[in-house]
């Protein structure tokens, strides 16, 4: 059902549809930016059946729509950035590689999972050198200070991922579970506020996992970083989580 939404708010960017309770509207922000959306509170209820705290005037939700959230925009590849989405280039690991993203009919660093959505799904690291991956994204919409969102993503691992590892310059399987971060910024490089940290992601199968946060200070950078999990390991290891099917970000509460 969240994907049909998802898919229906794609088609309707452009115009104002109506189907039964449902209604999209476009919404001038004044600066060229249409990706301000509202739909009917009811429907983000179904959507979001785990939080009864939609509020908005008039029974409506505002949503924010991420670009490219399942990672289809761009062709698979390791060491490939999505569309879209952008790095920190200022993290003083210069030989570091970029995230990856995964697909269906390749199997790179033997990954073996399929998309819970698409084709393809985002794969991110972190190292036996204290480094680590992440994306981030420019919203299209500004996150407003005290204001409450929520969205949901999913989220897993693989038990086989094998690359090199830095410490040790042989081959390595990054197969350990890692935690994912979620951040909210001026820019790709800020850490301003930690959003959300999840459990240990350390299944294999898709998960969908939702995520709820009241902003302290305004931002417009989404920031996704994979993390150490201290309760495997208090030192640096190899690690992997694997991301797809990112939802609009909705808010909630003011």
């Amino acid at each position: 059902m969240r994907n049909f939404i998802c898919l229906f708010l794609v088609v309707c960017l452009q115009w104002s549809c109506q189907i039964g309770n449902l209604t999209i509207h476009d919404t001038d922000l004044g600066d060229g930016r249409t990706r301000y959306q509202i739909i009917d509170r009811p429907v983000a209820q179904q959507i979001f059946s785990n939080d009864d705290s939609l509020l908005m005037a008039n029974d409506k939700a505002i949503i924010v729509e991420l670009e490219n959230p399942s990672f289809e925009d761009s062709p698979s590849g390791h060491s490939f950035i999505p569309i879209k989405w952008k790095i920190c280039s200022n993290t003083g690991f210069p030989k570091e590689s970029p995230p990856d993203i995964h697909g269906n009919d390749n199997r790179f660093f033997y990954v073996k999972h399929s998309a819970p959505e698409g084709k393809q799904f985002l794969g991110l690291v972190a190292r036996d050198n204290r480094t680590s991956e992440h994306i981030a994204q420019v919203l299209e919409y500004e996150l407003v200070e005290t204001d409450t969102y929520m969205f949901s993503l999913d989220l897993t691992y693989s038990k086989d991922l094998v690359s090199v590892s830095r410490s040790t310059n042989q081959e390595a399987n990054f197969d350990t579970p890692l935690v994912l971060k979620i951040w909210g910024g001026t820019d790709a490089c800020d850490r301003d506020q930690l959003l959300y940290l999840s459990e240990s992601i350390n299944h294999t199968d898709w998960k969908t996992y939702f995520v709820k946060f009241t902003v302290e200070q305004s931002f417009d950078v989404l920031i996704l970083e994979a993390s150490f999990d201290e309760e495997y390991s208090l030192y640096p290891y190899n690690g992997n989580i694997l991301i797809d099917n990112v939802s609009p970000i909705y808010q909630v509460g003011k």
